[in-house]
């Protein structure tokens, strides 16, 4: 009796140590289950930054290499722990191992990105000083910019001083030749005296004794329903002055009036009338043999109007009969009818 008492106990202590066993073993593999899930999480964590760093980081070829094997490390890890949980005896071992294995892939992945941390704010300063440096030299090419526009912006101003005073001068001198002129037409008969003004390029004339004065361009008030050669008229202290654009009279090409642009008043007879042109060039003297009546069949701009022609120092003038090229009506002075 007493050996049978014996022997439950001891099968129950066997029991108990089986079952102290099962759980200890289950617990382990519980522990390991776990351990092995945080283990994951940590290598995820670590590939996920490792390949982070790759990406903003591809430009160092060295670090990225590390980076790689020990991302290969990982994955053979990885393959072991798996293979592991069929090793119960080798669990702890291998545990050890790949906790010092991981530590020293994340203090090695810590220095590496503190390293590029710092190559990156080395980066950053070096191009905000580059930067600041950019803006320093644009700053000083904007001031010699400005510098030299303003020093030619002077010189324009003074070169077109000149030119004006130049012009002034000009038709100062015009003005006098005129003047003297009209006076020796009266005394010499066999002299024909014509002030020269150019036309799209072509030299013309006109007899100056018809020439009352030279202006400066204005720009005329334009009349309604008035002839398209008709630019409008101007104020001439105090007197309406119609105003005519010869080169649209010729039927040539038209151009924007310039600073060379004039108008030659004439004062044919009791009204005035002012043509513009392109440049007046100077007043000429030629002698009446030297002038010729035009050909027939004379083909330049406004030939019906060309009373002359004169061959004067390798020059073709083309003098005009500006009263034949109008026609005044008594009954109105301030209306041109314009002959066709």
């Amino acid at each position: 009796m007493i050996n049978i008492l014996k022997l439950r106990k001891l099968q129950k202590i066997e029991e108990d140590l089986s079952t102290n066993k099962e759980i200890d073993k289950s617990k382990q593999e519980s522990q390991f289950e776990k351990n092995t899930q945080t283990e994951k999480k940590e290598v995820e964590i670590q590939e996920e930054k490792i390949e982070e760093k790759q990406v903003s980081n591809d430009f160092k070829t060295n670090e990225f290499s590390e980076k790689t094997d020990a991302k290969d490390s990982i994955e053979e890890k990885k393959v072991e722990i798996t293979s592991n949980k069929q090793e119960e005896n080798t669990f702890d071992l291998e545990e050890k191992t790949f906790e010092i294995e991981s530590e020293t892939i994340q203090s090695e992945t810590t220095e590496s990105c503190i390293k590029e941390e710092n190559m990156i704010e080395s980066e950053e300063i070096i191009e905000e000083d580059n930067f600041e440096y950019e803006e320093e030299i644009e700053k000083i090419e904007d001031t010699v910019e400005s510098e030299d526009e303003e020093a030619k912006k002077n010189e324009k101003e003074k070169q077109l001083v000149k030119a004006a005073g130049q012009e002034i001068v000009k038709d100062d001198i015009i003005a006098k030749e005129i003047q003297m002129s009209k006076e020796e037409s009266k005394k010499e008969s066999d002299i024909i005296q014509l002030v020269g003004f150019y036309l799209a390029n072509e030299l013309y004339a006109i007899d100056i004794t018809l020439i009352r004065e030279i202006i400066r361009y204005n720009n005329p008030t334009r009349v309604p329903r008035s002839p398209k050669y008709v630019e409008g008229v101007i104020n001439l202290r105090g007197q309406v002055l119609p105003v005519v654009n010869l080169r649209k009279k010729l039927n040539l090409e038209t151009k924007e009036h310039d600073s060379l642009s004039r108008i030659i008043v004439l004062d044919l007879k009791d009204y005035l009338v002012g043509f513009s042109v392109d440049e007046v060039k100077e007043v000429i003297r030629i002698p009446s043999k030297l002038t010729q009546p035009p050909p027939e069949i004379l083909s330049v701009a406004g030939a019906q109007y060309v009373k002359s022609i004169a061959n004067f120092q390798d020059n073709l003038i083309l003098i005009l009969d500006i009263e034949k090229a109008l026609q005044h009506q008594k009954n109105d002075k301030t209306k041109l009818n314009f002959v066709e």
